[in-house]
């Protein structure tokens, strides 16, 4: 038993040292992952804009949408007037409701020029796999949804769009998502 502890240790350093050396090579210190990951999904083919800012939700949500896209409403009235037309905010609805306005009406509670898309089920599925999104009913509170809280940045492609950064860090701060653009220039 002794000497299984003498090679736990190693092998724990290892993968820290593993994990620093990717964070690193893969990440950045505002918080935004660099990714180059294709997005071809008919749910966004309306969207025209060099740039998307693509945040997973749902209307009502308390403790994890509204103060995100808060923040989100505040940085995007910070973008100048070239940056706001070359950018669209969607928020992905990951329920499904019976009002089908809803999704939309609040995100555009946030800023008017947010828009909403809710896709069935099956597309629902596919995008989260895509963006690696993740959502389940919540273990602590009753009628709520835990969800993915990251904030993905697509760039148009040629076909689509493909997924150039996540910001995995809250609160979102302006100048992750400034540096991110001046990054893809």
């Amino acid at each position: 038993m002794r000497h299984l502890g003498l090679w736990l240790f190693p092998l724990f350093l290892l993968v820290i040292v593993g994990l620093s050396l990717l964070a690193g090579r893969f990440g950045s210190d505002d918080g935004v992952v660099f990714v180059d990951i294709p997005v071809v999904n008919p749910h966004f083919d309306a969207f025209t804009a060099p740039n998307l800012l693509v945040f997973f939700g749902y209307a009502g949500c308390e403790d994890v949408c509204t103060p995100r896209l808060f923040e989100l409403a505040d940085i995007y009235r910070g973008f100048g007037e070239q940056q706001q037309r070359d950018t669209d905010v969607v928020f992905v609805n990951i329920t499904s409701l019976s009002d089908p306005e809803l999704p939309g009406l609040f995100a555009a509670s946030f800023h008017p020029d947010f828009r909403a898309i809710t896709p069935e089920k099956e597309a629902l599925h596919r995008l989260m796999r895509t963006f690696t999104a993740r959502y389940a009913p919540s273990l602590r509170q009753n009628g709520t949804i835990d969800h993915t809280a990251f904030l993905y940045l697509l760039k148009r492609q040629t076909t689509g769009y493909a997924i150039n950064g996540i910001l995995v860090q809250t609160p979102f701060r302006a100048e992750s998502i400034q540096n991110y653009f001046k990054r893809q220039r």
